[in-house]
């Protein structure tokens, strides 16, 4: 398991490093590293394991794909009218996570989940969190080193107080 934090010079608050915790309890049972193709986890199976943690520690996960099981928010304004649905979120921190398997870097989810996130007035911290390796590759660096950029340009600007990337 590896995280990064953004912004870089920046500390993990007590809530956040919960949530590494979290991970951290479940690395041997999540472990990117550990399956083979056909015993790959999918983001929903991951998040199954992470479930009953994340619920004792505040945070209201998604149960199935059915409408009245998602975590939605809403963005409108005169013009638009945007849904945004996150895997899990804890109200009192205003921390969004993600929990993305194949599609984090292949059709750049960790973008998408990043950008609907920002959005969203009640979301303050996003964690996302995606593969260590997939397909031979290693989604983590490759995702960090577009993160790394967006912090580092400063072309654009996210709205959150923090951003957590975890590979798992």
């Amino acid at each position: 398991m590896d995280y990064l934090y953004f912004p870089l010079n920046s500390s993990l608050s007590q809530p956040l490093n919960k949530v590494l915790d979290i991970f951290d309890l479940h690395k041997n049972t999540i472990n990117s590293f550990n399956d083979d193709n056909e015993n790959r986890r999918n983001s929903d199976a991951v998040l199954r394991v992470l479930t009953p943690d994340l619920e004792s520690a505040g945070y209201i996960v998604e149960k199935s794909k059915k409408s009245h099981d998602k975590i939605a928010f809403v963005y409108s304004d005169d013009l638009v009218l945007l849904k945004f649905e996150a895997d899990a979120f804890n109200q009192q921190h205003k921390i969004a996570i993600e929990v993305e398997a194949g599609r984090a870097w292949d059709n750049k989810q960790f973008l998408k989940d990043i950008f609907e996130a920002c959005l969203i007035d009640d979301i303050e911290y996003m964690v996302v969190a995606v593969r260590m390796l997939y397909r031979g590759r290693n989604d983590f660096d490759r995702v960090s080193s577009w993160l790394r950029a967006i912090y580092s340009s400063n072309k654009i600007k996210l709205s959150f107080k923090g951003l957590l990337l975890i590979g798992y």
